[in-house]
């Protein structure tokens, strides 16, 4: 399976790193998968298809690359019901505007806040976080559905927020609207 432009990935990287542990731990939703990273198929690079996410900064990789690097477990979802011209055109102005924007790392911050006020019954998800320098993956993920327009997607999108929307809230989207997003692989 090679992913196509405009298709929404996520994966799990389950080797131990700090960043992937604590993205795991900290935005864990009971009932829904872990997820620690999500991704936007770009279409062809070189001849190569390709991914558009956020690792240390916005960039691209060869979709084959990404995934025999990773070894990791990755699902791949084909977006339902958009004009394939609006969809090309968000891709477009993705890379355009957010290519080699720095990586979010402060988010990181804000969802071990959140973790910690959830202890108290406390839920920050939609609320303005203080912390928004840079861009998470699923923060680019968030960025580029809301770019679609779609009224259905929009209204779910707006319970996180972009600065909100962890690799586990897109999986939640995700099993939310099941005839928008049709998986197409488990690579």
């Amino acid at each position: 399976m090679e992913i196509q432009a405009g298709n929404i990935g996520l994966a799990n990287y389950t080797g131990k790193n700090f960043l992937s542990s604590a993205i795991r731990f900290f935005t864990h939703v009971k009932g829904v998968p872990d997820y620690t990273h999500g991704y936007i198929g770009l279409g062809p690079v070189r001849n190569f298809p390709s991914i558009i996410e956020a690792s240390y900064d916005i960039s691209t990789q060869a979709w084959r690359k990404f995934i025999s690097d990773k070894g990791e477990s990755c699902e791949v979802y084909e977006l339902q019901g958009i004009n394939p011209m609006v969809l090309n055109t968000a891709l477009d102005n993705l890379y355009y505007d957010k290519a080699e924007t720095i990586y979010g790392f402060l988010a990181i911050l804000w969802w071990v806040w959140a973790w910690f006020l959830r202890l108290f019954g406390i839920e920050l998800s939609g609320k303005h976080n203080p912390l928004p320098y840079g861009i998470f993956c699923t923060k680019l993920v968030w960025q580029f559905l809301a770019s679609l327009n779609d009224t259905e997607i929009w209204e779910h999108l707006q319970k996180w927020g972009s600065d909100n929307f962890a690799p586990v809230n897109l999986k939640q989207l995700i099993m939310e609207l099941p005839h928008r997003f049709k998986r197409i692989d488990n690579v």
